[in-house]
């Protein structure tokens, strides 16, 4: 993957290149926390900070919660000055650590678990878009779209990243390459969308690096672009969307898939403890904790099927702890 360079100009130029160049070299593209601290920098230059010691007060400068935002994207932030800090103090530098704001005080959003009906409703209006010369290809694109969101659980960027060489028609395999973590990760498919993306790379003729869901100009639709379609599906399934930060979301297809993949594994008897590491190494997560809040997620929605595995499993099942919460929600 092509690294992407940012430009930083403040006092913190230098630093903040530093830290990019690092995380990149391991792997991870670092493309929306790079963005986020070309916003700091921005933010320094600005007020003037001509200090480079990363004090309480201009870390405060930026991560102060902001009028009308969600409480999310203040964690976004207090997160990037927090791995800016620990870069720091690893280097030998003082910086200040800033601390997560106490759980009570975060409103953190709750993810919409669509039922498999409310799929199945989703799936059936995705079916039946007809065909509109101003979008010739929404009918065709829009259906794969959210039933791979559904069957595999990727992020809406990974999925409208994809191109004709990433997908395995003979083997039912899917490469993620364009990962939130950098990392690609191989993903088997059920049978069923093995056929959807099939019938659909028939529909033109790709070339190995065309994208499967392009613009008129070849490039990769655009997550504004599908969410204008996915408002529609939701309209026309008959499920409300509630508002900006109340949901559903997108990101939900992801949610529910794994919440969905969980009750089917419990009420399979499957052993939820060897089992977690597998469907956190398919999401794409590091951290096999963050990949057990789905298991709260479940008991939430199956409490009756999921209490035998809470009576087994109990010590699994975390509490929610909003910096990790926010990792399971990020959806770049």
């Amino acid at each position: 993957m092509k690294n992407i360079a940012f430009e930083f100009k403040s006092i913190f130029a230098s630093k903040l290149t530093s830290l990019v160049e690092e995380k990149q070299a391991l792997g991870y593209s670092y493309k929306a926390s790079a963005k986020n601290l070309r916003d700091f920098d921005n933010t320094m230059r600005i007020n003037h900070i001509d200090s480079d010691a990363l004090t309480e007060n201009a870390v405060l400068l930026w991560t102060a919660p902001r009028a009308g935002e969600a409480p999310k994207n203040q964690l976004i932030r207090i997160s990037a000055m927090r791995i800016f800090a620990a870069y720091l103090i690893q280097r030998g530098e003082e910086a200040y650590m800033c601390p997560y704001p106490h759980q009570k005080d975060i409103q953190v959003y709750q993810p919409y678990i669509f039922t498999k009906d409310e799929v199945f409703r989703i799936f059936d209006a995705a079916d039946n878009i007809r065909y509109d010369r101003r979008s010739p290809r929404l009918h065709l694109t829009t259906p794969v779209i959210v039933k791979t969101l559904y069957g595999t659980g990727m992020r809406i960027s990974e999925v409208l990243n994809l191109k004709r060489r990433d997908i395995d028609l003979e083997h039912n395999l899917i490469m993620a390459r364009d990962t939130k973590g950098g990392k690609e990760r191989l993903l088997p498919v059920s049978g069923s969308l093995g056929r959807v993306c099939e019938k659909y790379c028939n529909t033109a003729k790709f070339a190995a690096g065309d994208y499967l869901f392009a613009a008129k100009n070849g490039t990769a639709i655009t997550k504004e672009i599908f969410y204008y379609s996915f408002r529609l599906l939701l309209d026309r399934a008959g499920i409300p969307h509630l508002g900006r930060g109340y949901g559903p979301r997108i990101h939900d297809f992801r949610h529910t898939m794994a919440v969905h993949r969980l009750n089917q594994w419990a009420v399979e008897k499957k052993d939820i403890t060897a089992m977690l590491p597998i469907l956190a190494v398919y999401l794409g997560h590091e951290n096999v904790r963050i990949a057990s809040y789905y298991l709260r997620l479940t008991a939430q929605v199956y409490p009756d099927v999921t209490a035998q595995v809470e009576k087994d499993f109990g010590e699994i099942i975390p509490d929610i702890i909003s910096k990790e919460w926010e990792a399971l929600n990020e959806y770049d």
